[in-house]
C-alpha cells in the first residue's frame, strides 16, 4: 500500500511486548502479521519480541518458523534470538534440539553469553544428563565464556536430576573455591539432590547450616526437606522443619500438606486430624489435598463403615476449604473405594460409584482401577463383569493407565491380584498420588 507506514508504530510494539509477556505467542503473531501485510518491514526488534514470546511459551516449533522468516528476510541473527530458540525447545523438553542450536550458533561465529549458557545447562538438568551438563561447561570454559552462578547452580541442578549428591557436594565445593557466590537456590539444588536418594541426614544437615552459617532457607528449601522427611516416613522430622518454616514465617499449604502427607505415610490419622486443626492456629485455608490426604490416612486405619464416617465429618466442614466446588473429587472416592476394593465388595464399590455419579464428579482412572480390584479380589474373580465394565468404560471415552490394566488382568486371572486388604501401613502413599497403593503387587 502507498500510505502504508514504513516503520513499526509504537503502539504495535507494545502490543507484542504485551503478548510476549503474557506467554501467548498466537496473539503477538497476529500482531505482527497484520503489520507486515500493511508493508512494514521487519525489524530486529519486532523479530526479538516474537522469539521471546515463543521462547516463554516452550512453543519451539513457532520460535523455529519466525527465526526462519528473519534469517530469509536478511536479518542477523543475535546471541538473544538464539537464546530464545534454545529457552523454547528447553521448555518443550527437547534439549538437544537446544543443544543443536548452540552448535551452528557457534558455527555461524556468534559466541554465546552467560545467559544463553545457563539456558541450555538448565536444559540438561531439565532431563537429568549430568555428563553432557559438565561437558558443556567444561567446553564453555574454555570458550571463556563468563560462568557465573546460574551457569554452577544449573549443573548442581543436573547432579539433583541424576541422584548424584556427591557431584552436587564437589560443584557446590567449587563454587567457594572459585569465589563465586552460593545463594539459596544452589544450596536448595543441593538438598534436592540429597533428597533424591533418600538422604534426610545429610539434607538435614545441610539446612541446619544454612541457618547457622546463610543463606537462609526459603520456602521451597523448608518445604523440599519436609517433602523429604515425608516420604521417608518420618513424621517427627518434617515437623520439626515445618515448625522452624513457621518461625521464619515463611510457611504456605504446600509445606503443611507434606506434614499431613507425612502422617498419612505412617498411617497416623490421630496425627494428621490434630494437623489439619491447626491450619487455623497458622492462618491457612485447606483445600482439596488438604481433606484427601487425612481421609487417606484414615483409610489406611479405619474399617470401611469408620472412613465413612470420617468422610461424612469433612463433607460438613467443606465450606471451610478454598474452593469448596473441588472437593470431593474422584480421588476422594477412589480413597473411599479403596478398603472395599481390596476386600472384594463389588456391591459396596459399585454404590460409591453411583454417590459419586449423584455428587457430579466425574470419574477417573482412580476409580475404573477401584471398581477392576473389586472384581479381582473376589474370590473366584469376576472376569465377566470386569471385562463388562471395562468395555463401557472405553466405548464412554474412559481414560486407561497401567493401574487399571493391571487390575483388569488380575480380575481376567492374567495376573496375580491381593487376596485382601493390605494391612496398615502396607499400601503407603499410593491413592494419595493418583495410582493405587504400593502394597499391590508389580
Amino acid at each position: 500500500r502507498g500510505d502504508a507506514p514504513t516503520c513499526m508504530q509504537p503502539a504495535h510494539g507494545a502490543a507484542m511486548m504485551a503478548w510476549a509477556r503474557a506467554g501467548n505467542p498466537r496473539r503477538a503473531e497476529l500482531v505482527l502479521s497484520s503489520v507486515l501485510e500493511s508493508g512494514v518491514v521487519l525489524e530486529s526488534s519486532m523479530w526479538n519480541i516474537m522469539l521471546d514470546s515463543c521462547a516463554k511459551a516452550g512453543d519451539a516449533v513457532r520460535a523455529e518458523f519466525w527465526f526462519a522468516i528473519g534469517v530469509r528476510l536478511s536479518l542477523k541473527p543475535t546471541c538473544g534470538a538464539y537464546t530464545c530458540l534454545l529457552d523454547a525447545y528447553t521448555r518443550s523438553g527437547a534439549g538437544l534440539r537446544a543443544e543443536h542450536w548452540l552448535l551452528r550458533m557457534l558455527r555461524d561465529g556468534i559466541m554465546p553469553d552467560i545467559v544463553c549458557s545457563t539456558v541450555l545447562l538448565s536444559s540438561c538438568a531439565q532431563r537429568g544428563d549430568l555428563s553432557r551438563a559438565e561437558a558443556w561447561f567444561a567446553r564453555m570454559a574454555m570458550l571463556r565464556i563468563p560462568l557465573g552462578n546460574r551457569a554452577l547452580t544449573a549443573v548442581i541442578g543436573a547432579c539433583a536430576a541424576a541422584g548424584d549428591p556427591v557431584r552436587a557436594a564437589w560443584w557446590l565445593a567449587q563454587m567457594k573455591a572459585q569465589g563465586v557466590e552460593a545463594d539459596v537456590v544452589t544450596y536448595t539444588a543441593v538438598a534436592h539432590a540429597h533428597l533424591r536418594v533418600g538422604d534426610t541426614a545429610a539434607a538435614d544437615a545441610l539446612l541446619r547450616g544454612m541457618l547457622a552459617h546463610g543463606p537462609r532457607p526459603n520456602a521451597l528449601t523448608y518445604g523440599s526437606v519436609i517433602g523429604g522427611f515425608a516420604e521417608a516416613f518420618d513424621v517427627r522430622g518434617a515437623e520439626f522443619w515445618y515448625l522452624q518454616m513457621h518461625r521464619d514465617g515463611v510457611a504456605d499449604l504446600l509445606a503443611h500438606n507434606s506434614v499431613l502427607f507425612a502422617c498419612t505415610k505412617a498411617g497416623d490419622a490421630t496425627r494428621a486430624d490434630r494437623w489439619l486443626a491447626r491450619m487455623d492456629v497458622y492462618a491457612l485455608r485447606p483445600d482439596a489435598v488438604s481433606f484427601n490426604t487425612v481421609l487417606d490416612a484414615a483409610a489406611r486405619c479405619l474399617e470401611g463403615d469408620e472412613l465413612d464416617a470420617r468422610f461424612a465429618a469433612l463433607k460438613e466442614a467443606r465450606c471451610t476449604l478454598q474452593d469448596a466446588a473441588d472437593w470431593p473429587s474422584a480421588m476422594t472416592y477412589s480413597i473411599r473405594m479403596r478398603p472395599w476394593a481390596y476386600l472384594g465388595s463389588c456391591a459396596r464399590v459399585e454404590q460409591l460409584w453411583q454417590e459419586m455419579l449423584e455428587e457430579g464428579v466425574q470419574p477417573k482412572p482412580c476409580n475404573m482401577w477401584a471398581l477392576l480390584q473389586s472384581f479381582a479380589s473376589c474370590r473366584p474373580p469376576r472376569s465377566q463383569a470386569a471385562a463388562r465394565r471395562y468395555r463401557q468404560w472405553v466405548a464412554e471415552g474412559g481414560e486407561t493407565d497401567r493401574h487399571v490394566l493391571r487390575a483388569l488382568r488380575g480380575a481376567l486371572g492374567d495376573a496375580p491380584a491381593p487376596e485382601s486388604r493390605p494391612s496398615r501401613g502396607e499400601a503407603r502413599g499410593a491413592v494419595s498420588e493418583g495410582r493405587p497403593p504400593a502394597g499391590q503387587k508389580k
